[in-house]
């Protein structure tokens, strides 16, 4: 979908729900559009109005920056959908780091941009969250793209600072996978996060529990999805 500037589904002032910058309050711009349809089992992506139905409007560089400024906060997360896709996200994080404000963004991995952040958040996604076959376009495109992360990630990991890998967990036979894109791409311990997936209080502590025992035996780092934790699966929190 074309639109003037940067397309957007929605702006909001919250705390950060996931990762090494966890309980920070941060300020979301969450972009609408992806190259991916994740899908675990009956259940699509969370963010699926950015997705699977990309919902949203036209937002200049200067809306944005006149809109965040209502709240007290110097801490942006531009995440999606897929940030990379946005043809205006250059000239956002240049006028946010004018301004003063740490940057996240938060990538599937698979488009590779040379734009200046504070955190790359790398989120591969693993064969659990391909779509099954009651949806074969969009299995077929999802199966082509996902792993392209592992070419790029050399170019991620030279370019920025500070990257962080966080891969979503469904099942046990995930981390068989995971072991071995960790091996493929030499990814660093310290980077490693798995975080567990599901859109329920109940379903985030069932998986949370032997995640956390898989991280240990590795010396990852586990993250919690604290926002669905404190709102539950709601948008604009």
């Amino acid at each position: 979908m074309t639109v003037s500037g940067l397309f957007i589904s929605e702006i909001f002032y919250t705390f950060q729900g996931e990762g090494k910058r966890l309980g920070r309050p941060s300020i979301f711009i969450r972009s609408s559009t992806c190259n991916l349809r994740c899908k675990w089992g009956n259940t699509l992506c969370d963010t699926w109005y950015t997705s699977w139905k990309p919902e949203g409007k036209g937002w200049s560089v200067q809306q944005i920056m006149d809109e965040i400024k209502q709240w007290p906060c110097k801490e942006v997360v531009i995440t999606g959908g897929e940030p990379f896709l946005q043809n205006d996200l250059e000239p956002l994080c240049r006028r946010l780091k004018e301004e003063g404000y740490y940057i996240t963004i938060e990538t599937n991995g698979t488009i590779f941009k040379n734009v200046k952040v504070d955190l790359l958040s790398i989120s591969p996604k693993l064969e659990s969250s391909t779509p099954g076959e009651d949806t074969p376009i969009e299995r077929k495109m999802h199966e082509e793209r996902r792993l392209a992360w592992l070419n790029n990630f050399v170019q991620f990991d030279d370019l920025y600072g500070d990257c962080q890998v966080k891969f979503v967990v469904d099942k046990p036979e995930d981390i068989v996978e995971i072991e071995q894109l960790v091996r493929s791409a030499s990814l660093k311990d310290r980077i490693m996060w798995l975080m567990p997936q599901g859109i329920t209080r109940e379903e985030l502590l069932e998986r949370s529990v032997w995640i956390i025992e898989e991280c240990k035996k590795r010396g990852w780092n586990f993250t919690p999805r604290e926002h669905i934790n404190v709102y539950g699966n709601k948008r604009g929190v």
